[in-house]
């Protein structure tokens, strides 16, 4: 038997975390983050912690700033610096070296040693004491803190490692969002327009050092051993701040950045370069740095001074460490700018200084005017602008007339804009004045609004529906508004409304009575007057009267254009005569239109039914008078057809036409237009088609005869109908006879000596094919026959 031997080798691409954690941040600030720790396997372990960390992203929240990585800030130093210590550990190794530059090579070797550990130490933000290690029982867990320390903004990823040579390694992620510093200093100043132009000069004086750098910087030497956090301070501050060349005498350009239309400033500034080497006294390279103006402090602002101040742009300026800014403000308010400084050079000194501006102007006078119904409410909203960052509360007062009203206090937000509700109410008719009153305790800055209203007329407080039915008697209470208790007069143009004279408001609301006797609908209005003020309160009413129920149900049946009579007994059980009015509804009703019964009497009212159209319907005939009421009836309607009428008999040569006239009566006020049809249209037709009849007035039309046979009777029933005359039937009847001399439609005409041909028509009026025999004869033919 044969061994299959492979060889296996594995490659471990990436790390993958067991959890991961995220932690927000500034620059130069501490911040810690608690990683929770579980021993994953099933044994004891001793585990010793170790950070692998990157840069993922830059940071990008200033708009056209690209910030530099780490990497660019420290790795190229790194690299340089591991290059000259493998070149000084190269010489120190050499034989032939006395003493003393033994003692050189040693202290600069030791110098290269301390900076390498410096930039390691900047560039990683995630710290963990390499000293760590965790004692973890199967399952266990326990906490590790790391802190995060950044000296440049950006999106950093880290891996802390934990290893057990003999078990494993596990990892988890911590990915920290670091943002820009927090500021160096908040500077403000006040202008106050009334003392002249808002617009103001001002140099923002900037010390040398950079206190938030300093004290990150012991954070970083304080993770080192005691005994050479002395000796490496120098060097690590060396990697933080740019330091000044000595033929420029120590002076270095920054970039300056404000994020407010309203400050201006040069691009970039002019620094006293860092002298941490020598303690802030002098340049690196031995120099002393008091040439020039502000040599030193800077003239005020250097490094001389540890805060930055803001002062008015007068006198003579420094030669460094000042930013000279322009504020031109547009109205009052409170303005804010961030100024952010950086070295071109790109060292990580970066400082943010928050800059604030409160402008107060005189009181704006502003009126408004306001027209409004009595007892109603108008509200005017007022835009009030705030173009600053901060918000303001502003005490509000509203003087003069009680008719004015708003809140007390009102807040704007930063650079927005609120509106201010400011109501006016008037009680009656009148004129008012006021005065509105917007004071800004913060900015000492106020609005007056002067205020002028009118009271108008008041509106109706409501509309009133009532419905009823005719003769019946219906309650119903106005619900009034709350004036307090006051005496009204009640006057009312709605018919059938009754009620109390006079009303006390407050007790409740006022009732009125409704009886009305008869259908229909009402409109007014019910107006309250007090007498003593001259106020009044009206309301608009509607009155929707339904008729009583039917009296009884009357059947009435005619033929059609004939009349019918039917007589309805009405009585009058009063001393009084009564005139009734008589409203009749329904095609074909006639009768009168007043019917009047005296005193203890009853008589009989005819109505007349007409119909012109054969068809079943309903109608209403109803009496009604404003002191007895409505009645009324249902009436059943019925019209039959009219006869037919047979016309006289009709005779005429076969191949001949005969006609008889026919007149048509129109009981319509307008004029009509009829149309026929006839089933025998081989032997009648109609002229014209179309009949037109004049309003009340009378029309015609002929009916043609044309035979078809000798001796037969031949019959059509003809119809002349319309929409609202209905429907005329006549039946026809003709008799055809031998033929004789048939009429001329025209004559021929010839010229003397001359030939014409000359059509003669001839129609066949049999229902069989026929021959004929033609026989032309002339007038001198026929006198010869004659004779």
């Amino acid at each position: 038997a044969s061994n299959l031997v492979f060889l296996l080798k594995s490659t471990v691409s990436q790390l993958k975390a067991v959890d991961q954690y995220k932690v927000d941040g500034k620059c130069f600030e501490v911040t810690t983050v608690d990683v929770k720790v579980k021993n994953p396997y099933e044994k004891s372990c001793t585990f010793y912690a170790e950070f692998q960390q990157s840069l993922v992203s830059s940071f990008s929240g200033v708009p056209g700033v690209n910030f530099v990585t780490p990497q660019q800030i420290f790795g190229s130093s790194l690299a340089r610096q591991k290059s000259k210590k493998r070149l000084g550990t190269s010489q120190s190794t050499r034989g032939g070296l006395d003493a003393k530059a033994k003692e050189e090579a040693e202290a600069a070797a030791q110098e290269l040693e301390d900076k390498v550990k410096c930039l390691e130490l900047l560039g990683s933000p995630f710290y963990v004491p390499e000293t760590t290690k965790i004692k973890l029982s199967p399952g266990e867990e326990t906490t590790v803190t790391v802190q995060v320390l950044a000296f440049v903004p950006g999106t950093y990823k880290g891996f802390l490692i934990l290893l057990d040579e003999n078990v494993g390694q596990f990892c988890y992620e911590v990915v920290g969002n670091i943002g820009l510093p927090p500021p160096s200093a908040e500077l403000s100043f006040d202008v106050n327009a009334e003392e002249g132009s808002m617009e103001q000069e001002k140099l923002l004086k900037i010390p040398a050092r950079n206190g938030q750098i300093d004290r990150a910087a012991g954070v970083v030497l304080d993770r080192m051993p005691s005994a050479v956090r002395t000796r490496m301070r120098n060097s690590l501050m060396s990697f933080l701040a740019p330091a000044g060349p000595v033929e420029t005498n120590g002076l270095v350009r920054y970039r300056c950045i404000m994020d407010s239309p309203y400050f201006q400033g040069s691009p970039d500034i002019i620094m006293r370069g860092n002298e941490f080497a020598s303690g802030g006294g002098g340049s690196k390279s031995g120099t002393p740095s008091t040439g020039g103006r502000g040599g030193g402090g800077g003239g005020g602002g250097g490094s001389g001074s540890k805060t930055a101040t803001l002062e008015d742009n007068v006198g003579e300026k420094p030669l460094s460490n000042f930013v000279g800014l322009n504020f031109y403000p547009k109205e009052a308010g409170t303005y804010t700018c961030q100024v952010m400084i950086m070295p071109f050079s790109g060292e990580p000194d970066l400082r943010i200084y928050n800059i604030s501006s409160t402008v107060v102007t005189p009181p704006k006078e502003t009126s408004l005017e306001f027209r409004a119904p009595a007892r109603q409410v108008i509200t005017q909203e007022i835009p009030i602008s705030n173009n600053g960052a901060e918000e303001w509360s502003l005490s509000c007062v509203v003087g003069g007339s009680k008719c004015f009203s708003g809140p007390n206090s009102f807040k704007v937000p930063g650079n927005s804009t609120a509106n201010y509700p400011l109501s006016f109410k008037p009680s009656w008719l009148c004129e008012e004045e006021g005065t509105l009153t917007m004071k800004n305790a913060k900015i000492g800055n106020n609005f007056v609004f002067n205020l002028s209203g009118i009271g108008e007329a008041p509106l109706a407080e409501g509309n009133l529906t009532i419905k009823c039915m005719a003769r019946e008697s219906v309650e119903q209470v106005i619900e009034f508004p709350p004036l307090g208790a006051q005496t009204w007069s009640v006057e009312t143009d709605l018919p059938y409304v009754t009620g109390a004279p006079t009303f006390s408001s407050g007790s409740g609301g006022y009732k009125i009575n409704v009886k009305p006797q008869t259908g229909g609908t009402h409109s007014g209005q019910i107006t309250f007057t007090n007498e003593k003020s001259g106020q009044y309160v009206w309301f608009t009413a509607d009155l929707i009267v339904t008729a009583p129920a039917a009296e009884a149900q009357i059947t009435i049946t005619s033929e059609c254009r004939k009349a019918s009579v039917a007589t309805i007994s009405l009585a009058n059980p009063t001393d009084s005569p009564i005139v009734f009015d008589v409203r009749l509804d329904g095609d074909g009703l006639l009768g009168d239109r007043t019917f009047e019964l005296a005193p203890n009497t009853k008589s009989h009212y005819e109505l007349y039914y007409s119909p012109l159209v054969a068809k079943r319907h309903q109608g209403t005939v109803a009496f009604t008078n404003e002191l007895a009421g409505e009645f009324w009836y249902e009436l059943e309607l019925t019209a039959t057809p009219a006869p037919a009428v047979t016309l006289p008999p009709m005779s005429c040569p076969v191949g001949g036409k005969a006609r008889r006239k026919v007149f048509i009566q129109n009981p319509l006020g307008k004029e009509v237009k009829m149309g026929s049809s006839v089933n025998n249209k081989r032997n009648f037709a109609v002229q014209p088609g179309a009949i037109v009849l004049p309003p009340y007035g009378e029309g015609s039309f002929d009916v043609v005869y044309t035979p078809s046979s000798l001796g037969d009777a031949e019959t059509s029933r003809i119809d002349v109908t319309h929409p609202e005359l209905g429907s005329y039937v006549y039946l026809a009847r003709g008799t055809g006879g031998m033929p004789g001399l048939m009429e001329e439609e025209h004559c021929p005409v010839s010229v003397v000596h001359d030939q014409t041909t000359y059509p003669f028509r001839f129609r066949n009026p049999f229902n069989a094919a026929l021959t004929v025999d033609l026989v032309l004869e002339t007038d001198e033919d026929a006198g010869r026959r004659g004779a």
